[in-house]
């Protein structure tokens, strides 16, 4: 329950610092916007039939969002690195002890496996840790298929890196499929 709470809160901060950076992308004005409708070129706040629309009625373009790869395999690897510190200093788990020895074990393909964890670990806390990595890219300005991406690598660097014990297949899928699954409920 306590890991759980960890990565709603994670989640949260993230979800703010995200906000707080487009926040920051979208101050630049559009000088378009900015003018008084009497000042814009002919055409431009016309509607079609060729009156000019109220100042109330003309619709604000947005700027699109600008896109942050970099900011978004940061805050993957926040995410993770966030989890394991939680999880070996606060929970103290045996499965996050992580050693130079199991990664290198890790990283031989021909130790994966498909493992037995709980109902609640295998299909509420992977998908939940996926979709923190989905909306970490999507809130970057990626799209969905960037994002999942980064689902994907954000979960296999776990499996790898993440935890002392062998990479699990089931647990790779969950947290992929499961995130991005999670994501997409509005």
């Amino acid at each position: 329950m306590l890991k759980i709470a960890f990565l709603i809160v994670s989640s949260v901060i993230i979800g703010l610092s995200s906000t707080v950076a487009q926040t920051a992308d979208s101050m630049v004005v559009d000088e378009q916007m900015a003018r008084p409708v009497d000042t814009i070129s002919t055409g431009e706040c016309l509607d079609s039939a060729g009156f000019i629309k109220p100042a109330a009625l003309q619709t604000p373009v947005s700027p699109p969002q600008r896109r942050h790869p970099w900011r978004a395999a940061a805050e993957v690897a926040g995410i993770n690195g966030g989890l394991l510190l939680f999880d070996r200093y606060v929970l103290d788990g045996a499965y996050s002890h992580v050693t130079l020895h199991t990664l290198r074990r890790n990283l031989r393909l021909n130790h994966w496996f498909w493992d037995s964890n709980l109902f609640y670990t295998n299909l509420v806390e992977h998908p939940y840790q996926g979709n923190m990595f989905y909306n970490a890219a999507r809130s970057n300005g990626l799209n969905g298929l960037e994002s999942s991406v980064l689902t994907l690598a954000g979960d296999l660097v776990w499996e790898v890196m993440g935890e002392n014990e062998l990479p699990s297949v089931n647990d790779a899928i969950a947290t992929f499929a499961g995130g991005i699954a999670i994501s997409a409920i509005p």
